[in-house]
């Protein structure tokens, strides 16, 4: 296995680019979000690397995080890469809002028990 696709590096992936979308989107209203199409692209393609590198996480790291919806977060993976001219504004800032700060979460705790 390639040293990047480890699970420990995927991991950090998601964290990276979880973190660097909401630093991006802090203080941005959802009007702001969605009528700025440089940070929309952004915050589409951090989701984007999310969702690749949550597909190589093997499944019983996954089933550690029972609350995380990996199926969702796989299929949304499709949708940018096949769909991107369907992808609502609303729901990346929902995904923002509310989804992002629980994966954050959850990838910090995957972490802390594959490091020690």
């Amino acid at each position: 296995m390639a040293a990047t696709r480890a699970p420990e590096n995927r991991l950090r992936h998601i964290l990276d680019e979880a973190r660097a979308i909401q630093e991006v989107t802090h203080d941005l209203a959802f009007e702001a979000f969605k009528n700025t199409w440089l940070i929309r692209r952004a915050v589409e393609h951090g989701l984007l690397i999310i969702t690749e590198a949550a597909k190589s996480l093997p499944a019983e790291l996954k089933e550690t995080q029972p609350s995380i919806q990996w199926q969702q977060i796989e299929s949304f993976g499709n949708l940018l890469r096949h769909e991107y001219r369907e992808v609502n504004s609303e729901v990346l800032w929902r995904i923002v809002d509310e989804e992002l700060p629980k994966l954050i979460v959850a990838v910090e705790t995957m972490l802390a028990k594959i490091s020690h």
